[in-house]
């Protein structure tokens, strides 16, 4: 009879768990680079424009909030805004999470005034961010002093 040769208990351990320490580390390495890449791809960073502080509000009426760019010269492309509500606002995570793209883009022209049409009034104080086409924003604070308005047009999203 012919006898067949087997390996020891213990060899086959240790041949098991460098298979399964390598078999780790490669599903590590290639979790890092996946999750690396996908940050990367999806990470908006916008910066401040140098027309904050330029652009402000000259006033609130239903869901239009009245933008005046006093910058002689430049004027800014918007794309999209942001509500930055105060930090103790109930829904802070909400609206630092959220941007809102514009179906249609527009400009404000040096030295001119826009409506600009907002979803709804978060609190009665708090600050808009114009996102411009250059991913800069451009901050303006809004002040609603219609309690109603807040009431009418309060956000709360679903």
């Amino acid at each position: 009879m012919h006898k067949l040769r087997t390996i020891s208990p213990i060899v086959a351990s240790i041949l098991l768990i460098v298979i399964a320490v390598a078999l780790v580390g490669l599903l590590l390495g290639w979790g890092t680079d996946f999750l690396t890449e996908r940050t990367k791809e999806t990470e908006e960073v916008f910066t401040t424009s140098n027309l904050t502080g330029l652009v402000t509000s000259q006033g609130v009426s239903g869901t239009f909030v009245t933008l005046a760019n006093n910058h002689r010269l430049q004027d800014a492309n918007i794309v999209a805004y942001k509500l930055v509500p105060s930090l103790d606002h109930f829904l802070f995570e909400y609206f630092e999470n959220n941007i809102f793209y514009l179906e249609n883009p527009f400009s404000l022209d040096p030295n001119s005034s826009n409506p600009f049409r907002i979803n709804c009034y978060p609190e009665n104080n708090f600050n808009l961010h114009l996102i411009t086409e250059d991913n800069k924003y451009i901050n303006v604070n809004i002040v609603v002093r219609d309690i109603k308005l807040i009431n009418d047009f309060g956000c709360n999203p679903v």
